[in-house]
């Protein structure tokens, strides 16, 4: 189902969020003096707020993000389930708890790991709640959630009581209240205890006052409040002054003053003009910006734009910006504003993108600054605030192939510097060529191609010392050549280079041990993979038949062939790495020394377009690569010359020399890795049995040799991981 259906329109697929902090409401409230009705004036000075965990949703789930106001950079963290098609989100008591109503009569709710943002169901999670929820949100108190539904009538509004300490929920006394027919919006002010239901069969916003001792709801004075034709979403402004109704079918947006009792006025001027199928809209956190999505339609893409306006701060008037309206990716469903005011987010269902636009703080004005790819059907991103997350490099694992052992290190965050584990190395299967961990440092993952086994490991947290799992080492079907971690650490994933197969298997959360879950074919002779942000969709590089395949991994673990035709590398590919932004991916091609680049975009004949200036210039024999995790540079190992070639990436992607490279290494360098701070590589030398360190010049890409490189290793070392801590 999509939006299409729910609304009789070509919406596309529907999620929706709503940040609705336990102090904070929708918006952060901003810090100004009061106005005379007693409510602060749109435009004042906001309190610094900060976005720390970014989610965006998706059809079937919800992908979770560490986030950063500086730069805009979203990077990826985890996957939570979220029923068939979930539609609204709200965050409670200081961002602990998260909820998601599922369109077909559910509700969910998840604790939420402090460190990382990742999300774990709550006991007792799913709800039942109406026939077709849509969205929600929860009150200035944090201790009320209310969900709309636009398949229940005539009581289609779900109140429900949040347990402060556990995060379960109970209805509140009276639940479901009677609103309108297809409620879809659904709004709570920030600074007063109303709340907002736009009904776009009645051409109506629905206002209530709410119990603050109950969360019992009672109709706003002269509620419901006519609006323009089909009204989809609303909004209520930091300072609960004004309240916006976005009316798809009427292409405008209705402008409201609200009362002291709730009631709603229309504001003189209103509706303002907006654009063909007008469909979402958000609002700076100072007020003083208000941005509309419109959807135009298939037909003319042309009208697939973002109107921007400012707000006169005494009546709530709005006002194009100069050059608006401003581009968006095709079908936008939604824009966020993070909290901090820096930085706008349009998410475009076709193809599967999140468009990233800087606010000019002055003019109101958009500028894209990037995007990043989520894979299938986004349709909004959420924020909640705190402090920036900040990634401190921890461990690093290296796979000697020839001492059939497995390194330990951990890192210095101040030098980069490595030392020894206490009881490395580790025994692991007869020559281990692959190494991989799981996003929360859980567990390690060696291939141990010579015993057709996969050993795992469970990490000491504060050693970085491994001890064997249940059942360890588990058997498989051929010799494994690379293993990676799926769908956000819940599967592992491995290479059987000679039956041209990728085994999917389940990691039980609890041991580590790990059951079959079925294979896909892939091209002649599989050497190497990369794994897309997310973990939805990996990529592998066929060396026998010089192809780049793609994959996507299901919800219980299956694995299918991405849609189209296998794209061709350069000859003998051996390793292939995914940008930060899921956009890129990079092929390092033995046979003719070089670097191939693609765009990952899945249109009607293929997954992935190589890049117009591809191939890159590599050194000789070019065999690992890395993309490191900030999304600026691109490092790949020679082995046949002992270097490290470092590259820029560009805006569209495409590849430029780093000054100075390539760097020197030790001898047969096959593999690297990047720590997760971004501040560091590290590259494992095959020949010389060692590991070499280096610091990223964070301005040029440079590489510089950190104090004490090389550290010894194992006999031949074939591969290499490292982990970061998210705090």
């Amino acid at each position: 189902m999509n939006r299409t259906t729910q609304r009789g329109r070509a919406f596309g697929s529907a999620l929706i969020f709503v940040l609705a902090a336990a102090a904070v409401g929708i918006f952060p409230v901003s810090a100004g003096s009061p106005g005379p009705d007693g409510k602060e004036k749109e435009g004042a000075a906001a309190a610094a707020a900060h976005p720390r965990f970014a989610y965006v949703a998706t059809e079937g789930g919800i992908l979770s993000f560490t986030a950063d106001s500086a730069t805009g950079l979203l990077r990826s963290t985890g996957y939570a389930l979220a029923g068939f098609l979930p539609v609204g989100m709200a965050d409670a008591v200081g961002g602990r708890f998260l909820y998601a109503v599922d369109d077909y009569k559910t509700l969910w709710a998840y604790g939420v790991n402090q460190n990382s943002g990742r999300l774990t169901a709550l006991g007792g999670s799913p709800y039942a709640t109406g026939l077709s929820p849509y969205y929600c949100a929860v009150d200035r108190s944090g201790r009320y959630l209310y969900v709309s539904d636009f398949g229940s009538y005539p009581e289609s509004l779900y109140g429900y009581v949040i347990d402060q300490a556990t995060g379960l929920l109970t209805p509140v006394p009276g639940s479901p209240f009677r609103a309108g027919s297809s409620d879809f919006g659904l709004a709570t002010d920030p600074v007063a205890d109303f709340v907002y239901v736009v009904s776009s069969f009645n051409d109506a916003v629905y206002g209530y006052s709410i119990d603050p001792s109950t969360g019992r709801l009672a109709n706003a004075p002269g509620s419901p409040f006519h609006s323009g034709a089909y009204p989809v979403i609303d909004l209520v402004s930091p300072s609960g002054k004004f309240l916006y109704a976005v009316n798809s079918a009427g292409k405008n947006v209705s402008g409201y003053s609200i009362a002291a009792t709730g009631a709603l006025t229309e504001i003189a001027g209103s509706p303002f003009a907006a654009g063909f199928a007008a469909d979402f809209a958000a609002q700076t956190p100072d007020g003083r910006f208000v941005y509309v999505t419109n959807l135009g339609s298939r037909v003319t893409q042309g009208l697939t734009n973002v109107d921007a306006y400012r707000v006169d701060s005494q009546t709530g008037a709005l006002r194009q910006v100069r050059g608006s309206p401003f581009p968006a990716p095709n079908n936008p469903q939604s824009i966020t504003v993070d909290p901090s005011g820096n930085y706008a987010y349009i998410t475009g269902t076709e193809p599967g993108i999140v468009q990233i636009d800087r606010i000019d703080s002055t003019t109101g004005a958009l500028t894209q600054v990037g995007e990043f790819a989520t894979q299938v059907g986004p349709t909004n991103v959420f924020f909640t605030t705190g402090a920036t997350a900040v990634y401190t490099p921890r461990f690093a694992y290296v796979a000697n192939q020839g001492g059939d052992t497995l390194s330990g290190y951990t890192i210095s965050p101040a030098t980069g510097a490595l030392s020894a584990i206490a009881g490395s190395p580790f025994v692991t299967g007869t020559a281990p060529v692959s190494v991989a961990v799981t996003p929360d440092e859980a567990y390690v993952y060696v291939s141990n191609s010579g015993s057709n086994s996969i050993s795992g490991y469970a990490v000491n947290s504060s050693t970085g010392a491994l001890t064997a799992v249940p059942h360890s080492p588990f058997a498989t079907a051929g010799s494994t050549s690379s293993l990676a971690v799926g769908l956000a650490g819940h599967f592992l994933v491995a290479l059987d280079a000679t039956a041209n197969r990728i085994y999917s298997y389940n990691i039980a959360s609890a041991t580590g041990e790990l059951s079959g879950r079925g294979f896909a074919h892939t091209g002649k002779k599989p050497v190497g993979m990369a794994v897309r942000p997310g973990g939805l969709q990996m990529y592998v590089v066929d060396a026998g038949d010089d192809t780049l395949f793609g994959f996507t991994q299901n919800i219980d673990g299956a694995l299918a062939n991405l849609g189209g035709t296998a794209p061709k590398t350069g000859r003998a590919p051996s390793g292939v790495a995914v940008d930060v932004s899921g956009r890129f991916a990079y092929v390092t091609n033995q046979g003719d020394n070089t670097v191939s680049g693609f765009r990952l975009q899945q249109t009607q004949t293929s997954y992935a377009m190589e890049l117009n200036k591809s191939p890159y210039a590599a050194g000789r024999g070019p065999s690992a690569i890395v993309a490191e995790p900030l999304g600026r540079y691109v490092y790949v190992t020679n082995q046949d010359d002992g270097t490290v070639s470092g590259y820029a990436i560009g805006p569209a992607g495409n590849l430029t020399m780093v000054a100075g490279s390539p760097f020197a290494a030790g001898g047969a360098p096959k593999s690297v890795t990047a720590d997760g701070s971004g501040r560091y590589i590290y590259v494992g030398n095959g020949s010389s049995e060692n590991v070499t360190a280096y610091s990223i010049n964070q301005q040029t890409g440079a590489l510089a040799i950190v104090p004490g490189s090389p550290f010894a290793a194992g006999a031949s070392p074939a591969a290499i991981t490292s982990t970061a801590l998210i705090h």
